[in-house]
């Protein structure tokens, strides 16, 4: 469970790329340095229960000549909730600084009884896209070749950073952006809906001028399917996502944007 609440932030969105390169779509927002901090909590009625901090990071870094940036995020319990359940959740990935093309993913997961490691490797090639990925999950390993001939799949760390880039400004409510993410067990094909834009006031008083977006969940083993996801990005600055949340069978999953 508190996984899935984790990926509510991190998966949020999943960005479906065709056959070439496409262009940038706007000025690269974030920096060299940046350090986005979060909290997530569930409301259950008019009860709510903390515990998870949510950081990421981003740095500049090179691979073999080529300019990377390199970003990391991390989701961990604490207080209260670390001594009921324990989650311990880090991931990374590599893009080009050019294009943001993603070059490599690494996940480690370690949440009560389970652990797993992910690493997935993206090679651009003349017609596509090539992963070589690997998984071990609590002992068992899977490794498997993957290409795409008309599409470039990616993880989700890679675009909640890449989609910071796009002017929802110059969109309508209502217009749609068609997306794809990579996991070893499938593709999955996400369309998210630009709602418009509204201010949206946090659990610790700030409020901000945001564009919300949402898309559907196929999951209904947690999360409700009659409501989708919904993800509020700021208008200003450098446009981190400030909130998101999900209607869950009972009550819902927050993630708030501390500083």
């Amino acid at each position: 469970m508190m996984k899935r609440l984790y990926a509510l932030l991190i998966s949020a969105v999943c960005l479906w790329a065709p056959l070439h390169a496409q262009p940038l779509p706007g000025n690269i927002p974030f920096a060299d340095g940046e350090t986005l901090r979060y909290k997530a909590y569930f409301q259950l009625g008019l009860m709510t229960i903390n515990g998870v901090s949510l950081e990421s990071t981003v740095h500049i870094g090179n691979q073999q000549g080529t300019p990377v940036y390199d970003i990391t995020a991390h989701g961990a319990t604490e207080k209260t909730m670390k001594s009921l359940y324990k989650l311990q959740d880090t991931l990374k990935t590599r893009m080009r600084c050019s294009d943001l093309q993603t070059l490599s993913f690494y996940e480690h997961d370690m949440e009560h009884k389970y652990e797993a490691v992910k690493e997935h490797r993206y090679t651009p090639t003349g017609t596509g896209l090539q992963i070589d990925a690997t998984e071990n999950r609590n002992g068992g390993l899977l490794e498997q070749t993957f290409r795409f001939d008309d599409r470039r799949p990616t993880d989700a760390l890679s675009i909640l950073y890449r989609i910071r880039l796009y002017d929802f400004g110059k969109m309508k409510a209502g217009d749609k952006i068609r997306f794809c993410y990579f996991d070893m067990g499938g593709n999955t094909d996400i369309e998210l809906t630009y709602r418009g834009q509204e201010t949206v006031k946090l659990k610790n008083g700030k409020s901000y001028s945001c564009y919300k977006l949402s898309f559907s969940v196929a999951d209904g083993t947690l999360f409700s399917k009659k409501e989708p996801v919904s993800v509020w990005i700021a208008t200003g600055g450098s446009r981190p996502i400030v909130h998101a949340e999900a209607k869950l069978k009972i009550g819902y999953a927050k993630v708030d944007l501390v500083n």
